[in-house]
């Protein structure tokens, strides 16, 4: 990753830690549920996606931004198991 890449991707986690826990919770569960589906179908799938309507404009660009990040998360990052932390 570049410099620039790398300070965007700490700034997407840092929007992801900034949601209060419950609204965390259920973005890593769309996460989780999100990244099953091949990456050149997601858009599509963030689009139709159904819990989604429960977000807010803020929420659904930190989910959209975590997706586009997805390849770089370690198991323990948001979406990695929707029962664990991030």
């Amino acid at each position: 990753m570049t410099p620039e890449q790398r300070q965007q991707f700490n700034a997407v986690v840092q929007q992801y830690a900034a949601l209060p826990p419950p609204r965390q919770i259920m973005v890593r569960q769309a996460l989780a549920a999100l990244r099953r589906v091949p990456p050149p179908q997601r858009q599509a799938a963030l689009a139709t996606y159904p819990p989604l309507r429960q977000f807010s404009p803020y929420e659904r660009q930190v989910l959209a931004n975590l997706l586009f990040w997805e390849p770089y998360f370690s198991a323990g990052a948001p979406g990695a198991d929707p029962s664990q932390g991030p």
